[in-house]
């Protein structure tokens, strides 16, 4: 029997077969394990304010929402959500639990048909589904998660887009480009340091106009009309960016002055791309088989390019005074498409056994260093790996409001003691 994987024959099954139905459910059910452990946890601050955003009418919404330098978008679906189930923790938190619990399957599709095989997406399904961030932010009243999710739905149309020339234009002039234009769209509304991943597919497009193949005249007057019509449907939010723009230096105050090894360090880099590189590497691997068509040149263009992009924008912004945005969560996208980018590497040996053996070891690196487990008190705390492979910017929620107010009536059941809240929030200066 042959030690090489065929690519096609594990390329082969559909999405609605009974072993991926069955496969996908039980790395959700895994992923809603991990994340029912924090759902019911009390909101924190950020939270506190999309509570305060969606609690009146929904003509309050986009205001409440600039005040915190966000767009509405997600806070109108919050509002609609909380005209169903009324106001509650869960409530306020089942969409970005429905975001991340989609993220498994969302992305072990994409996965599997831009890499050409299932071993792909089956274990980027499963990184996905215990990173910590990403069940950080599955449990979190903020539109994280579904940046998250639109990102790996936005760069799979791009690809889609770009691997198929002219041809592609031409057959899906209705959901191929429309789906690439409302995605990108969608995807700067729900938060706008999301601007960052559209930059960086900009940069992979002229990379690939420059050096992989060249469009044709008219798909290149296409694209360029596609972004076009992106740019216009942000336009809207110029107003409030330019608002966003005269605070920004108050984001210095939580975002901390990073240095070059902050670029390694600051997202789990070390784990999802060093690693598995590495490994690789070791493993004889010399990426013969990485490119080897337009499709593949496209995918791996725009992976490297939505990591490495927005890193470097956001790191030389915040070295540089311009705008403090070298901060995990504004870097989201980066984080996820780095997922991507470790189960693409590994899927691209050829040798089974080395596939094997490199994908085992992946799963349990990232299970003792960058999973939500790790941080869970299963394993003791970091245990005794260097402090590089660990990602800073996002702790624990530590704001027990509710043991708080128990505290104080305990203490006080008449209810005759002041009490002073001080939120010591950026926004109440201006107050």
């Amino acid at each position: 029997m042959s030690d090489e994987v065929s690519t096609e024959r594990s390329a082969k099954g559909s999405f609605s077969s009974p072993d991926v139905v069955v496969g996908l459910l039980l790395i959700m059910l895994l992923a809603a394990m991990l994340r029912a452990q924090h759902v019911g946890e009390p909101l924190w601050l950020d939270e506190l304010h999309t509570a305060w955003v969606v609690e009146d009418g929904i003509s309050e919404v986009a205001g409440r929402a600039a005040a915190g330098n966000q767009g509405p978008v997600f806070y109108y679906a919050q509002w609609l959500v909380g005209q169903v189930t009324g106001d509650s923790v869960f409530s306020y938190r089942c969409l970005s639990l429905m975001a991340g619990l989609l993220l498994v399957p969302v992305v072990f599709l994409a996965v599997r048909e831009a890499c050409g095989n299932a071993w792909a997406g089956w274990l980027a399904a499963l990184m996905v589904s215990v990173d910590r961030f990403s069940v950080i932010f599955s449990c979190e009243a903020r539109p994280y998660a579904w940046v998250q999710l639109v990102t790996v739905i936005h760069f799979h149309l791009g690809w889609q887009y770009l691997r198929g020339g002219t041809a592609v234009i031409r057959r899906r002039l209705d959901w191929g480009r429309v789906g690439w234009i409302a995605s990108g769209a969608l995807l700067f509304h729900l938060h706008y340091t999301a601007a960052l991943i559209l930059v960086a597919e900009v940069v992979a497009w002229l990379v690939l106009q420059t050096v992989a193949f060249r469009a044709g005249a008219e798909t290149g007057t296409l694209r360029k009309l596609d972004f076009l019509v992106l740019v216009l449907l942000c336009s809207p939010a110029l107003p409030q960016l330019l608002s966003i723009n005269q605070r920004r230096g108050a984001w210095a105050e939580f975002v901390p002055m990073p240095d070059l090894l902050g670029l390694l360090t600051l997202l789990p880099l070390m784990v999802y791309v060093v690693f598995p590189y590495s490994a690789c590497l070791l493993a004889g691997w010399r990426g013969r088989n990485l490119v080897r068509n337009a499709g593949d040149a496209a995918w791996w263009t725009l992976l490297a390019s939505g990591l490495i992009v927005p890193v470097l924008i956001a790191w030389a912004s915040t070295v540089s005074g311009v705008a403090a945005l070298y901060w995990p969560r504004y870097l989201i996208g980066s984080s996820t498409i780095a997922i991507l980018i470790a189960a693409a590497l590994v899927s691209s040996l050829r040798r089974f056994r080395w596939r094997c053996v490199i994908t085992l070891l992946l799963l349990v690196t990232v299970l003792l260093t960058e999973s939500a487990i790790s941080f869970s008190g299963v394993l003791p705390a970091k245990m005794s790996w260097p402090a590089c492979l660990h990602r800073s910017g996002v702790e624990p929620r530590q704001e027990d409001w509710r043991a708080l107010v128990s505290h104080i009536n305990e203490r006080d059941p008449r209810g005759r003691w002041p009490v002073f809240l001080v939120a010591d929030l950026i926004e109440d200066r201006q107050l």
